[in-house]
């Protein structure tokens, strides 16, 4: 695998925010000319770090419409691991999956609700 050094700006402007927090957390960006789909894994003062999937634009729908699980959505390669060190140049790795501790538990939706609204 090699690193690829590249500056924030040319990365990680988002198309869509599906979640936010101080920062889009949960988000779609274009990266080597596809949209893909990012999710901040760690954020200190110093460091932020994300996780990044290759979904389709029909699977980022169905995530956006509760059809299909926010973990789901991240099944879909080829997968990437971005970190920044503030003030310096993003790091692109590719990864061979992302990990499952760092993605929502089965079964959550994007959206808040019941499981009856659902039905």
């Amino acid at each position: 695998m090699t690193e690829t050094k590249i500056l924030p700006e040319e990365v990680l402007e988002p198309i869509q925010t599906f979640f936010y927090y101080n920062q889009p957390f949960l988000f779609t960006a274009k990266i080597e000319g596809q949209v893909r789909l990012l999710l901040v894994v760690s954020d200190s003062r110093n460091h932020t770090s994300w996780r990044v999937a290759t979904p389709d634009n029909q699977t980022i729908l169905d995530m956006d419409e509760d059809r299909l699980a926010v973990r789901e959505a991240f099944t879909h390669g080829p997968f990437f691991r971005i970190d920044w060190e503030r003030g310096g140049d993003l790091t692109v790795l590719p990864i061979d999956v992302i990990e499952p501790n760092y993605l929502p538990r089965k079964g959550v939706f994007l959206h808040l609700d019941t499981e009856e609204e659902r039905s």
